[in-house]
């Protein structure tokens, strides 16, 4: 189970936007906000969706929001607009629908910038998320006493 969260942290580092929308629905679960995701033209267009309108107070969720995703550190991802409305199920293109008419179909939204860890703290973090080198098979030096050595021929006549 920890191999599985830390795979699902591993891909939203590296910019997985279904990863971050599972760790975003995760932190936000208790406030009941869900989160939809596209990454398009270099902003990640976030909506948060919630039953009532006291769910999705801009001035409680934007940090929130910011925070979860400065903690971890999307790579290619440091513009964040977060979009917001009260849920509907079934809409599927979303965000059409929020570039058509987002004055009747949103509650608030607002672009956010990330702080970006420094190159050091990137790149540590980065090393860390490699996968384990498959170590080398060691062969014996030395065969023990006893076994046959076969010895390449030289082809001639």
């Amino acid at each position: 189970m920890v191999d599985s969260i830390d795979d699902i942290a591993r891909q939203a580092r590296q910019g997985s936007v279904s990863a971050i929308i599972q760790i975003l629905n995760e932190k936000l679960a208790d406030s009941g906000v869900r989160t939809r995701a596209v990454f398009e033209q270099g902003v990640l267009q976030l909506l948060c969706e919630a039953a009532t309108p006291e769910q999705l107070e801009q001035s409680v969720l934007v940090p929130d929001v910011r925070r979860i995703l400065e903690a971890i550190q999307p790579r290619r991802i440091r513009r964040v607009n977060i979009n917001s409305r009260i849920v509907r199920e079934q809409q599927l293109l979303w965000l059409e629908e929020i570039n058509r008419d987002g004055v009747n179909q949103l509650l608030w939204s607002e672009e956010i910038v990330l702080n970006r860890p420094n190159f050091m703290q990137r790149f540590f973090r980065d090393l860390g998320d490699r996968p384990p080198l498959t170590p080398k098979p060691v062969f014996p030096r030395n065969l023990p006493p006893g076994l046959p050595v076969k010895k390449a021929c030289s082809g001639g006549v």
